[in-house]
């Protein structure tokens, strides 16, 4: 059954114009990032990063159709994330910011952006991202990711806001877990408690679309690691690492 348009919100006539001045600046910040880590000066060349890439995923709403309204358009930070990557340990602490739009197709159906710019903090002991190298010291560096859904669900936002500020959570995370060994860690939930709260149906969604990718970077060694997954089959893609 197709939903009906909430009043108030915009028809997209084209989807580009719907994404918010802070997305296009971290978008833009895609493009900087490489360039600073793989400076001359530094020991580390930058890594290619699979397809696709992140700038990539924010390209795909170019798909939304024409006619599609915007449901929402929020943003949240979140504080002590513990890092889950390719290894089955968590590597570092987060803090960072999302901001999420959604749109309604025409056919009813929902297209979801969410992007998230963070600071990843390390710890001399702790195990790399990718090849679960014991890290030598402390490290501090940038992370960009962002997801792109395609899914049936009933947009209902109840008292939720629709647009602006969520506010913050902290997720509880601590260096003393992440100095822990592999399988004896806590770890943390995802930092996105709010977006089943918008969607009947959310937890039991089967989605047509489902990519994630992200990019990390180190600096002070011109270092990267870049992942991308698609969690409709399974298939992932990574390259490079962390190790300060």
């Amino acid at each position: 059954m197709a939903l009906t348009p909430r009043s108030g919100l915009n028809r997209v006539r084209h989807t580009r114009l719907g994404i918010p001045v802070t997305i296009a600046c971290l978008t833009a910040l895609l493009m900087v990032l490489p360039t600073v880590a793989a400076s001359p000066s530094n020991a580390h060349p930058s890594v290619v990063c699979p397809s696709p890439t992140v700038g990539q995923v924010v390209d795909m709403t170019s798909v939304i159709p024409q006619g599609s309204d915007q449901l929402l358009s929020v943003w949240w930070t979140f504080t002590n994330l513990e890092d889950l990557e390719i290894s089955p340990y968590y590597w570092a602490l987060d803090n960072g910011v999302v901001f999420e739009q959604a749109w309604q197709a025409p056919d009813g159906s929902i297209y979801l952006l969410q992007v998230v710019g963070l600071l990843w903090h390390t710890y001399a002991g702790a195990l790399s991202p990718a090849a679960g190298v014991p890290e030598p010291k402390n490290g501090v560096g940038p992370e960009v990711q962002a997801g792109f859904l395609h899914f049936t669900a009933t947009f209902t936002p109840r008292s939720m806001p629709i647009r602006g500020s969520l506010g913050n959570i902290n997720l509880g995370g601590t260096k003393a877990d992440i100095l822990l060994a592999p399988g004896t860690q806590a770890g943390t939930a995802g930092y996105d408690p709010f977006t089943p709260l918008y969607f009947d149906g959310f937890a039991d969604f089967a989605p047509t679309q489902f990519i994630l990718a992200e990019g990390y970077f180190y600096p002070p060694t011109g270092q990267e690691f870049c992942a991308t997954f698609n969690l409709l089959t399974g298939a992932v893609s990574y390259a490079g690492d962390i190790v300060t």
